[in-house]
């Protein structure tokens, strides 16, 4: 017969009735404002001009708006904590589009581009047997009782793979902004974030300081990162019963609600901004018109603007 959980720590049924209104409230907005965002994702992949860098803009949304979807699963099943994974990750993909479209744009997407292609080369390195980082990899992998029963190696042609990246390094913007990386890795002496290319923020802090997000970085995201590594898990659990005993919350905790649904409405609204006026700003009385019509009034229930 199935488990059943402890009610005291889970009652899944009675939280989903608690928070039935706002449920209801905020998952057609959620809903409403990825479809929008999708909607122009298209329209701007559609007439961007040809060029890797569209990618380095355009894909950050995606995840984005892929990340806020998420929210609105959780949301729906009255799980709002958890979606504080996702929010730390959009809020990466916001720093990330606002910083590549608002100055220097074909330079910083080539580095965001050749950062990327590092990271893949490192890990396709580690699939072609009988190299070094093969071997480092394998033995990392025999040290895990879970990871030796993986496999490296057949999952992907790696070196058709890494010949392919290589080559992307050789185009001219490949090649100007891999210098840039070679000498901030070396300046860094370890792998460079994109970001760091060119004189850059040297930590993502840095980075949402230089975007003028410096509170959002300190009250939002450090206790967020704190939560997603598991280092604040005696603060966010433990709590007293009304004796002062110690005592442990219960999951599906819905005192961050209405903060989760604005800030992911939030994100949303300033990334799908930033992008329209970098590739369609015709478009932006159309969407003014649209946040006024179909998001604003819901929006303002959870404490948007």
């Amino acid at each position: 017969m199935p488990t059943k959980p402890p009610k005291k720590l889970l009652d899944r049924d009675l939280f989903k009735a608690f928070a039935r209104e706002r449920i209801d409230i905020a998952t057609p907005l959620l809903q409403e404002v990825v479809n929008h965002g999708l909607a122009a994702f298209a329209r701007c992949s559609h007439t961007a001009k040809d060029g890797d860098e569209k990618l380095a803009i355009l894909m950050p949304y995606l995840h984005l708006l892929e990340m806020i979807d998420g929210v609105h699963i959780l949301v729906a099943d009255a799980a709002p904590d958890p979606a504080q994974l996702q929010l730390r990750s959009a809020f990466e993909a916001l720093l990330t589009i606002e910083y590549i479209t608002r100055d220097d744009t074909m330079r910083r997407a080539h580095a965001y581009l050749v950062a990327d292609i590092h990271r893949r080369l490192a890990k396709l390195r580690e699939m072609v047997p009988g190299t070094e980082a093969w071997k480092r990899a394998r033995k990392r992998m025999e040290a895990d009782a879970v990871g030796r029963t993986l496999r490296l190696e057949g999952i992907v042609d790696a070196k058709a793979g890494i010949e392919k990246l290589e080559g992307l390094l050789q185009k001219p913007h490949g090649r100007a902004a891999n210098a840039a990386y070679q000498r901030a890795k070396k300046k860094r002496k370890g792998r460079p974030a994109w970001y760091e290319l060119y004189g850059g923020p040297t930590s993502l802090e840095l980075l949402a300081t230089h975007l003028k997000r410096p509170a959002q970085y300190d009250i939002l995201y450090r206790p967020w990162s704190e939560t997603s590594h598991a280092g604040d898990a005696i603060y966010r659990k433990l709590t007293k019963a009304k004796g002062g005993a110690p005592a442990v919350r219960q999951l599906r905790d819905l005192s961050q609600f209405d903060t989760i649904v604005s800030l992911a409405v939030t994100f949303v609204l300033n990334a799908t901004i930033r992008v329209l006026n970098f590739y369609r700003p015709e478009e932006m009385p159309a969407f003014h018109r649209w946040y006024t019509r179909e998001v604003r009034e819901t929006y303002m229930k959870f404490g948007g603007s």
